[in-house]
This record gives C-alpha cells, sequence and structure tokens, in this order.
C-alpha cells in the first residue's frame, strides 16, 4: 500500500494487514508518483499491477476478483493485456496493468495516473463490464466519503 498525503494517519490502520507500506515521498505531485512508488517496490516476477484508488471505499472484493481473474485468463494470449471495469459503457477503475508496462509506467511524468497508456495501447484494453457503479463512485472529502457510505 502506498501511503503520502497524512500517512501518518493512515498508517495505523494498516499496521495488522498482511501488507508492505510504502511511502511516496513526491506524493503531492501527484497520484502518477504513487503508482510508480508501488511498482518499484513490487516483486521482480509479478505477472502485472492492479491500481486500486484508495478513494473509493465501495468497490468490493467480488469486483477485485473478477478483475483479477479476466487478466489471469487473458494474459495466456496477450502478454501486454490491460483490464478495466466498466459500468453502463462508463470505464472505471481499479485496472489492471500487465507487467509488460512496466518501464514504461515508470517513465510516465502525466501526473495523474495511468490513462495514456490506456489509450495508447487500445489493442491490448480487455473491458469488463460489471453490474456495479462502485467502479465509479470516488470521496475526494471527508464529506464525501460520509455521503458515499452513509454515515
Amino acid at each position: 500500500v502506498v501511503v503520502g498525503h497524512e500517512a501518518e494517519r493512515v498508517q495505523p490502520f494498516l499496521a495488522n494487514l498482511p501488507v508492505n507500506i510504502i511511502f511516496n515521498p513526491e506524493y503531492a505531485t501527484g497520484m502518477t508518483t504513487s503508482i510508480q512508488a508501488g511498482i518499484r517496490a513490487a516483486s521482480s516476477d509479478t505477472d502485472g499491477f492492479m491500481i486500486c484508488l484508495s478513494d473509493m471505499p465501495l468497490i468490493e472484493t467480488t469486483t477485485y476478483c473478477t478483475l483479477i481473474g479476466a487478466f489471469d485468463e487473458k494474459k495466456k494470449t496477450d502478454k501486454a493485456v490491460i483490464v478495466q471495469p466498466v459500468f453502463e459503457d462508463t470505464p472505471g477503475n481499479p485496472v489492471i496493468f500487465s507487467a509488460w508496462y512496466k518501464n514504461e509506467i515508470l517513465a510516465l511524468t502525466f501526473t495523474e495516473g495511468c490513462k495514456p497508456i490506456v489509450q495508447k495501447n487500445s489493442k491490448h484494453l480487455h473491458r469488463i463490464a460489471l453490474p456495479t457503479q462502485s467502479i465509479l463512485m470516488d470521496a475526494d472529502t471527508e464529506a464525501a466519503y460520509s455521503a458515499l457510505v452513509g454515515n
């Protein structure tokens, strides 16, 4: 899990989980630096990278499992596969990138994620239609989070 903004508030919630915590000192320069920090910390023999955004709390485990299953199946025939969920033709998150894109992601200068890689590699893009709009719903403030989760 890559942390940056308010890392000291987030880390206690991760302390007892079986995850590696990576601090991104460049978090203020944009989301891409956090993605790059996570990729640099990943095992060298990984098959792919699932980019999960922390501001999307309604995505359920079944959604992640569905996307991983699709990725595992598609990578058998396409070593450069990208898996992206869609709800009613609207692309969402999380997106899974084959490890094929590691160097391209690490070289990104675009600050708001990996969208340029998705656009450039559309022939490798495998979209998975899902029946949940949670893949589109984010909360960027505490008030938005409360409204989203009903607290």
